[in-house]
């Protein structure tokens, strides 16, 4: 299915988000406001304009929300790291 002439295509970006010693493939499209952030293959209830755009929001917003139900929770978003990596580099 082909989308709508005006619907504008998705181009999703691979980062790898690192938090202590634990790591997620995350896939975002960060130009697009809508679009949707996915962290292993699955939905989250984020959109990039949750985060403003930015890769550094994204990885602190990810890692709270990945550690909610944890004590860590709020030191998560401090540890976060987020690269931006190729699809060679997966």
């Amino acid at each position: 299915m082909e989308p709508y002439r005006n619907q504008q295509e998705i181009e999703m970006s691979n980062y790898k988000l690192t938090c202590w010693s634990d790591t997620y493939n995350v896939s975002a499209d960060l130009s697009q406001a809508s679009a949707q952030i996915f962290v292993d293959g699955g939905g989250t209830p984020f959109q990039t304009a949750d985060f403003s755009h930015s890769e550094q929001e994204m990885a602190r917003g990810l890692a709270k929300w990945l550690y909610r139900y944890t004590q860590d929770a709020a030191d998560a978003a401090d540890e976060a790291e987020i690269e931006e990596i190729g699809e060679d580099d997966e």
